[in-house]
């Protein structure tokens, strides 16, 4: 059994248990990921980090792999098909609203629960001041955004879902991930 959140769109978010079969896994994850020469991942418009918590640490992790698809259904799907349990913890956007443009997925092998939370220190170059909006889930109700790395300067709570980021829009560093 997976418990990934699947979305679409600015559609109802629904979060689902399956068992994925190997028919619809290889249906679902037709679309390879974008890689660079050096099998890197590219810079496409949508990206999903895969984070890992630190050894000995419930909150602090580091981002294990990112890569990059064309649309959020690929992204979404690669992350479902992913060999380990996968939760969704939140996806920034760069446009306010969920709109149009790049996305990040960040994903895990948990979700946020009274004793597991997530921490990134440093939301990579590629990130780094770009966040216009952002949504949490798999239980992680306060997605927190920090102005500079190791959670230093003004702070925004999105809870839930920031169709906007007010005057934290593009100026998001670190993040977290709280019940």
């Amino acid at each position: 059994m997976r418990k990934v959140l699947l979305r679409t769109g600015v559609a109802l978010f629904v979060a689902l248990s399956f068992a994925f079969p190997a028919q619809l896994l290889a249906a679902e994850a037709q679309t390879a990921p974008l890689l660079s020469a050096e099998g890197q991942p590219a810079s496409g418009p949508g990206c999903a980090y895969r984070l890992e918590h630190l050894p000995g640490s419930m909150r602090e992790a580091r981002i294990a792999s990112i890569t990059c698809f064309n649309s959020l259904a690929d992204s979404l799907n690669y992350v479902a098909a992913s060999p380990m349990s996968s939760y969704v913890l939140g996806i920034d956007w760069d446009y306010p609203n969920r709109g149009a443009g790049d996305y990040k997925i960040w994903y895990a092998s948990g979700p946020c629960t009274s004793s597991v939370s997530w921490a990134v220190s440093y939301v990579g170059a590629a990130w780094d001041n770009r966040t216009a909006s952002a949504e949490g889930d798999s239980n992680c109700n306060h997605f927190h955004h920090y102005e500079n790395p190791n959670y230093g300067g003004a702070q925004y709570d999105c809870n839930s879902y920031c169709a906007t980021m007010g005057v934290m829009t593009d100026q998001t560093s670190s993040e977290s991930w709280d019940p």
